[in-house]
């Protein structure tokens, strides 16, 4: 299963951090059936385990936003959100990307912090009665 990345192409769901976070606010788009023998192994840190994949999409709802460490390609790290957890808005995702050098794991909070806070700002300008009230961490 893989989504569609601008500019980049497909991404795959389990290794790529704007998709993942679609598939946690979308868990209706993931079975376990469908996921069994599916997840690809990209670098030895990607998530082939469906249970595991299912542990990861919790943390990333508790969150509100998903990271990708060196599951795609080594070196590399990424932090996304989708626009809102329900509606459209849901099916769009925001994100940055850049070196694991870069991306430290304080950083990456603090950017997952900050697009999540964006992706409030702009589901509000564009007019959706769902943006989600409750997005902007404390």
């Amino acid at each position: 299963m893989s989504f569609l990345h601008p500019g980049m192409g497909k991404r795959p769901m389990h290794a790529c951090s704007c998709a993942k976070a679609i598939a946690a606010v979308s868990p209706e788009l993931l079975s376990q059936d469908r996921l069994d023998g599916q997840l690809k192994r990209y670098t030895d840190r990607t998530i082939t385990d469906p249970e595991e994949l299912a542990a990861e999409l919790d943390v990333i709802r508790d969150k509100g936003y998903a990271e990708c460490v060196e599951e795609l390609e080594r070196g590399i790290s990424s932090v996304a959100t989708t626009l809102t957890k329900t509606g459209v808005g849901a099916t769009l995702s925001i994100g940055a990307t850049a070196s694991l050098r870069v991306f430290t794991p304080s950083a990456r909070e603090k950017i997952g912090q900050t697009l999540t806070a964006m992706a409030h700002e702009l589901s509000r300008a564009l007019g959706w009665g769902e943006a989600d009230e409750d997005r902007i961490p404390a």
